[in-house]
């Protein structure tokens, strides 16, 4: 339930925001990633959890559902292209 509400509240931010917010959204992911990283976490595991939450989000009968689904799949695709630099980073 708790997932379903995040995944709305981002929708209305990114209909509100747009590519701003799309922009901020992805640089957190970044950031998220390198602090992660460093503090041990592998990498691949934020992958994965998106994953699960994506197939959540695919689940779930949301108005926003094909539009987030696109955005969540795009920051997906965004943090498998950082795991290299991820990597040397461990």
């Amino acid at each position: 339930m708790l997932v379903g509400q995040l995944f709305i509240l981002g929708n209305l931010e990114y209909f509100v925001l747009g590519k701003a917010a799309q922009a901020r959204e992805f640089e957190a992911d970044r950031l998220g990633m390198i602090l992660a990283t460093k503090a041990g976490y592998d990498p691949s595991a934020a992958v994965e959890v998106w994953g699960k939450l994506n197939r959540l989000q695919d689940r779930s009968l949301s108005d926003y559902s094909s539009l987030s689904a696109k955005h969540l799949r795009e920051r997906i695709d965004a943090m498998v292209s950082l795991q290299p630099e991820m990597e040397k980073k461990m």
